[in-house]
């Protein structure tokens, strides 16, 4: 999408006049409003008239509703053009968004608005209307752009005023193309960003990431011949689409946005559940860089483990990133709507030679699936031994019912419950007696139920018992709703 956009900003500048010409454009951060704008304050919009024969160009009038630093005037009226923003369904502005507004000071004497951030509908295009923070992150919520705002106002004393136009005194960072600060600011020519002078290390740092070159070729695995990918056994690949298989003290590099991840399993090892079972886990060592070259890196170990009671011992947890581990030693991508990460298996078994840019690497893309690679019965059975079968569908809405469980909503557990069949209670049960009762106990189930499956009964096609540690519930088929909920206990197994 970025290429398409600077694509168009092409073919618009070969379509201008002559008189046009490429510019290059500085945008300015947060950090550097706050330390060298005068005055600046949020207002409200009080109208808006649409110029005549152009497109998403607004002359705007605003009135102070706060005051941030100095004295900003009580109204101000400016042209608006963001041309790109975050709510394209509705206008770029409107009577009644909120703006960040910063001016400055001209040595003529005038003073005008240098910065316009919408912060109910922030723009994505122009420098005078984006909000950018010090690290090149493009910001799109009116919480983080004043959470940067407000925080370098609080931290730092006003800095000398500059003036807008003048660049003699800037600390500047030029934005490597493609970056999507980059694609928003771009005028057909050089791009820089403004920052103090004390981010500008941090700033340097963001954009050397932003330069390094995309993965070369990446793709998913089903995408390639399968010849071709690196093999876990005779049989199988090292790498499908959801997950990709990390040899033992070997490097695995994870490229998540600007994140850089190099992880590798140090050692297996015997874990220890709550219940005191014994299962398989392992300690993983990572190194997280925002630089690329691990100059800066920040190291850590995890223990993750096939611990279905603590669930957290699952995942490999890194700032920004979440890695669900598997036993043999298979990462998967992260959950969430279509996340993608792109992933490469190294032969490297230390950090220094750890390289990001090396033309040799293979990269691919992991995507979360879907739907499970392995049969919904997994994570909820994951302690069941018994020879019973459990229905595929029975065992969809009894996973249904735990999630309502958990969410403590009665409303949506009763959806998979007879009707007048369960009693419900919400009075904490006595100490002595909290694990025991036919009604369900809305506190009890919150804080005591156990949701996996440890013994299954057959009584009818029609007829299931479901007994977990704490529990024992009954489920009866209805042939116009399905799996229903008819009768529901609490009683530890001893």
């Amino acid at each position: 999408m970025k290429a398409l956009g600077l694509i168009f900003l092409l073919l618009l500048a070969i379509s201008t006049p002559s008189t046009a010409r490429a510019e290059i454009m500085v945008a300015a951060t947060l950090e550097w409003l706050a330390d060298h704008c005068r005055e600046s304050g949020i207002y409200k919009v009080q109208s808006v008239e649409k110029k005549e024969h152009l497109t998403n160009s607004y002359e705007v009038s605003f009135s102070l509703e706060r005051e941030l630093r100095g004295n900003p005037a009580r109204t101000v009226a400016d042209a608006y053009y963001p041309g790109k923003y975050v709510h394209a369904g509705r206008p770029s502005v409107r009577v009644g968004d909120e703006f960040l507004i910063c001016f400055q000071h001209y040595t003529t004497g005038e003073v005008r608005p240098v910065q316009l951030i919408n912060l109910t509908n922030p723009g994505l295009g122009f420098p005078k209307f984006i909000a950018v923070s010090s690290n090149l992150e493009l910001l799109r919520r009116k919480a983080d752009i004043l959470e940067v705002f407000f925080t370098r106002l609080r931290s730092h004393a006003q800095g000398k005023p500059v003036e807008i136009s003048d660049y003699s005194r800037d600390n500047r960072v030029e934005l490597p193309f493609g970056a999507e600060v980059f694609s928003a600011v771009y005028g057909g020519s050089t791009c820089y960003l403004r920052v103090p002078e004390d981010l500008l290390p941090d700033a340097k740092r963001a954009a050397a990431v932003e330069s390094l070159p995309p993965p070369p070729a990446a793709r998913f695995s089903s995408e390639m011949d399968p010849s071709k990918l690196p093999k876990y056994d005779e049989d199988q690949p090292a790498v499908v689409d959801h997950a990709i298989h990390a040899e033992l003290g070997k490097f695995l590099l994870v490229r998540h946005g600007r994140r850089l991840v190099a992880l590798r399993v140090l050692k297996h090892l015997q874990h220890t559940t709550a219940s005191g079972k014994g299962v398989t886990g392992a300690m993983v060592e990572y190194y997280l860089s925002t630089s690329g070259n691990f100059a800066d890196r920040q190291r850590s170990e995890v223990e993750v483990a096939e611990d279905y009671e603590d669930q957290k011992f699952l995942y490999v947890h890194i700032p920004g990133l979440v890695m669900e581990w598997s036993s043999n030693d298979w990462f998967y991508a992260p959950g969430g709507k279509g996340e993608r990460i792109t992933v490469a298996r190294t032969d490297w078994d230390t950090v220094d030679d750890v390289d990001f840019a090396d033309s040799d690497l293979i990269w691919f893309y992991l995507r979360k699936q879907s739907h499970p690679p392995e049969p919904p019965l997994h994570k909820l059975l994951v302690e069941y031994r018994g020879e019973v079968k459990l229905p595929d569908d029975l065992y969809a809405v009894y996973a249904h019912l735990v999630e309502a469980i958990e969410s403590g909503d009665r409303d949506a557990i009763e959806q998979y419950c007879l009707p007048e069949a369960v009693t419900f209670t919400t009075d904490i049960r006595p100490e002595q007696t909290r694990e025991y009762g036919q009604d369900m106990n809305l506190p009890f189930l919150k804080r005591g139920f156990h949701k996996y499956i440890l013994n299954l009964r057959k009584d009818s096609d029609q007829s299931y018992l479901i007994r977990t540690g704490s529990s024992y519930l009954f489920f009866v088929r209805v042939h116009s709703t399905g799996w229903k909920l008819y009768r529901y206990g609490d009683k530890p197994i001893q």
